[in-house]
C-alpha cells in the first residue's frame, strides 16, 4: 500500500514479494517497515524461518528507506542460497521459485524420464555441480511431473474396451474431450505462474527408458509456446498436450512395440514430465545453440579411443534433430579433437537445416502432430549471424581448410569447433564427468540428453538420463577356423554379444535394385513384411544400405522400430552414395541395445562383406 493506505499491487508467492520490493518506491517501503508488514506477511505463509530473522529488525536501525530494502533483498537472496535443493517438492507447498526441486504435481510412480530426472537432479544438489566449471553452469530446467495415478484416474473415464481399442484418431479426440480432475486443473494453473518459457511435454511411461522393456521413442512428446496472453488459453495449450501424450499409449506404434514385447495393450502407465523448453528467441524462432545425446559406453570406437571413453552426438538447435538420427555432428567428449569422419564428409554430410519452436503460433491444433508447432529452418538462413559463432566452422574449398567461427567466406560445416577443439566451453570436460559420475551412480552404462544455451551465462542443461544397456556375456570364438566361403556376411565391427537360435529368415534390400528416392516406400514395405514374420512368430536377419531409422530418406531407409521390431539382427552396409555413417539416434539405438538385437557394420574398407549370392542348395537349415 501507498502512505494513504492504498493498495497499489498485490503479491501471491515469495517470488512476486521479492519482485514488488524492488519496484515499489521508498516511502511504500517504509509505510510496510514501520508496521512490521514485511515478516507478518512472511509469517501467514509459513515462511518462518524468514520470518524470524526480519522481525527482530526495526526501521528506525537504518538510516533510509534504501538502506531496508537492500537488506530485505540480501536476507532474501541469502534464504534463498540456504534453502534446501534437490528435492521433490508438492506444489501445494511451493510459495518460493521453484527452480532446484522437482515439482510433483499428483501421486503415484514418476515413470522412466521422471525417476532418472529426480534421481540426477538430487547428484546436483548434493555435489554442489551448478558451479562445477567457470565459464558454464550446469543445471536442469524447471521440471514437473505429473504422477501415474492421474493418468489411471483419467483412463478410467474413457469409454472404450482395451482388449478392442478404436482407431487412433477416435482415441486422440476421445481424450481431448475428457476432463481432468479439477485438482489437476488447478495445479496447472498454478504452474504456469512460474513455468513462463516455452514448454516440452514429454511421456514418462513406467516401461519407458528401462532396461527389459524399453519403449523408448515410442510415445510422443510436445512443445509448446506458451506464450498466449491469456492465462485460460495457455492452460488450455497445456491440457492438451498432456492428454495427448497420454493417448500415445494407444497409438498403432505403441501397440505394435507392445506385441514385440508380448504385453498387452494399455499394460503401459504414464506420467507427464513438463519441462521449460531450453534455448532463446531469435526472429520468432526458440532453440538452443546446441542440443544431444552422449553415451558413456562407445560401442565404435575407433583410432586410439576406448569403448569406455563413451561418445556424443549434437546438433545446432532443438534435440529433436538428434534423436531422429539425422545427419549430427559425433565426437568422443575424452577425445573431441579426433574427428569421426574425413573432412570430404564432413563438408558432404553437414547439418543443413535445424528444428525450432515457432513462436508466432499463439494457436495451433496438436491433433496435427507433434511437428505442429516445430518449424525447420535452413542453417544458411543464419549464415552470417553471431548467434552461428561458436557453432560452425566454414569451409575454404580452395585451402581445403576448415576455419572455425563465420568470419570467412564458404560453406557453412556444423562442427562447433570452437567449442570442442578451441574450447570457449568446458563442454566435453562436462560431458565426460557427468557420464562417469551417472554411470558409477546407476551402477550401469548410461545415456544423457542434453541442451546447451551459449547466451550469458553459458549453460549446460540435462535433460534426460537413463540406462543404457550393455551385454556382459563372453563368447571365445576362434576366427581363423572359421571358413569364410561359407558365411553369408563377415564384418569386422559389430555390436551385442551372444547365441541366437531363433532366426527364420532375412529380409534385405536389393543392392541391384536400390533407388534412394524410394525409401519411404521401401519402409512401407518392411512394415508389411514385420508384420507378417510377428504372425508366424518368425525372427529374421535385416539387411540394407546407409542407416536405419533416420527420419532423413536419403540417408536409409526412414522406418520407425515398430516397423522392423521383430529383426534380431540388423546390418548396415555402404553403397555408392550412401556412405555409411552408424545409426546413433538415441530412440533407435537405446531400443537395439535394450532388445539385445546384434548390429553389424559391413564397409568395404574393412574387408567386410556380404554373400549376397550364397548358394544355399546342401547347406544346413
Amino acid at each position: 500500500k501507498n502512505t494513504e493506505g492504498k493498495e497499489i499491487a498485490r503479491a501471491s508467492t515469495i517470488k512476486e514479494f521479492e519482485g514488488l520490493i524492488r519496484k515499489v518506491d521508498d516511502s511504500t517501503i517504509m509505510y510496510h517497515a514501520v508496521r512490521d508488514d514485511f515478516s507478518h506477511w512472511l509469517m501467514a505463509r509459513s515462511e518462518i524461518q524468514l520470518a524470524k530473522v526480519l522481525l527482530p529488525k526495526k526501521h528506525d536501525e537504518f538510516q533510509t528507506a534504501k538502506d531496508i530494502r537492500e537488506f530485505l533483498l540480501r536476507t532474501i537472496q541469502q534464504y534463498k542460497d540456504e534453502k534446501t535443493h534437490g528435492n521433490i517438492v508438492s506444489i501445494d507447498k511451493i510459495h518460493w521459485d521453484i527452480e532446484g526441486n522437482i515439482i510433483s504435481l499428483s501421486n503415484g510412480s514418476f515413470g522412466g524420464k521422471g525417476r532418472g530426472l529426480s534421481f540426477a537432479n538430487s547428484l546436483f544438489y548434493q555435489y554442489s555441480l551448478e558451479n562445477k566449471y567457470k565459464d558454464m553452469k550446469l543445471k536442469i530446467p524447471k521440471t514437473a511431473v505429473i504422477g501415474i495415478k492421474e493418468f489411471e484416474e483419467f483412463v478410467s473415464k474413457i469409454d472404450f474396451d482395451l482388449n478392442n481399442v478404436p482407431c487412433y484418431d477416435d482415441i486422440k479426440n476421445q481424450f481431448l474431450n475428457t476432463d481432468f480432475n479439477i485438482s489437476l486443473d488447478v495445479k496447472l494453473a498454478k504452474l504456469l505462474s512460474y513455468f513462463d518459457k516455452p514448454l516440452a511435454v514429454r511421456s514418462s511411461g513406467s516401461f519407458e527408458d528401462s532396461i527389459s522393456q524399453p519403449f523408448s521413442g515410442i510415445f510422443e512428446t510436445y512443445i509448446i509456446p506458451n506464450n498466449n496472453k491469456d492465462n485460460a488459453v495457455r492452460l488450455k495449450q497445456l491440457q492438451q498436450a498432456i492428454k495427448l501424450v497420454y493417448a500415445s499409449v494407444f497409438s498403432n506404434k505403441s501397440k505394435n512395440y507392445a506385441k514385440a514385447l508380448d504385453l498387452r495393450i494399455g499394460e503401459e502407465k504414464m506420467a507427464v514430465v513438463i519441462q521449460e523448453l531450453v534455448g532463446f528467441e531469435k526472429d520468432g524462432l526458440f532453440f538452443p545453440h546446441l542440443s544431444g545425446v552422449a553415451q558413456s559406453y562407445n560401442f565404435y570406437p575407433f583410432a586410439n579411443m576406448k569403448a569406455e571413453d563413451g561418445y556424443a552426438v549434437t546438433a545446432f538447435g532443438l534435440g529433436l534433430y538428434v534423436v531422429n538420427g539425422e545427419n549430427a555432428f559425433r565426437f568422443s567428449p575424452k577425445n573431441p579433437h579426433i574427428n569421426a569422419l574425413s573432412l570430404e564428409d564432413q563438408v558432404k554430410y553437414t547439418q543443413h537445416y535445424f528444428y525450432a519452436l515457432d513462436m508466432t503460433k499463439n494457436d495451433f491444433n496438436l491433433l496435427e502432430g507433434s511437428m505442429a508447432t516445430i518449424k525447420k529452418v535452413e542453417i544458411s538462413d543464419f549464415g552470417s549471424d553471431s548467434i552461428l559463432t561458436h557453432c560452425v566452422s566454414k569451409y575454404d574449398f580452395n585451402n581445403r581448410m576448415l576455419y572455425p567461427g563465420i568470419s570467412k567466406n564458404g560453406q557453412i560445416v556444423v562442427n562447433f569447433a570452437s567449442i570442442l577443439k578451441n574450447e570457449y566451453l568446458p563442454l566435453s570436460k562436462a560431458l565426460t564427468f557427468l557420464l562417469k559420475i551417472f554411470e558409477k551412480s546407476f551402477g550401469s552404462p548410461i545415456e544423457i540428453e542434453f541442451a546447451v544455451d551459449i547466451t550469458e551465462p553459458s549453460t549446460f542443461y540435462l535433460l534426460q538420463v537413463k540406462p543404457l544397456f550393455k551385454a556382459i556375456n563372453n563368447y571365445t570364438i576362434d576366427i581363423d577356423s572359421i571358413d569364410k566361403n561359407k558365411c553369408i556376411l563377415f564384418s569386422e565391427k559389430m555390436m551385442g554379444n551372444g547365441v541366437l537360435d531363433d532366426l527364420n529368415h532375412i529380409v534385405f534390400v536389393k543392392p541391384g535394385a536400390f533407388d534412394k528416392t524410394n525409401t519411404e516406400k521401401m519402409a512401407m514395405e518392411l512394415e508389411a513384411i514385420n508384420d507378417e514374420m510377428i504372425k508366424k512368430e518368425f525372427k529374421y536377419i535385416l539387411i540394407g544400405p546407409g542407416r536405419w531409422g533416420t527420419k532423413d530418406r536419403f540417408l536409409g531407409v526412414p522406418v520407425s522400430w515398430p516397423q522392423i521390431s521383430n529383426a534380431k539382427v540388423i546390418i548396415e552396409t555402404d553403397l555408392e552414395g550412401f556412405p555409411l555413417d552408424a545409426s546413433y539416434g538415441s530412440h533407435f539405438f537405446h531400443n537395439l541395445t535394450t532388445l539385445n538385437v546384434a548390429y553389424f557394420s559391413v564397409v568395404k574398407e574393412d574387408d567386410s562383406y556380404i554373400n549376397f549370392g550364397f548358394d544355399y542348395a546342401g547347406q544346413n537349415d
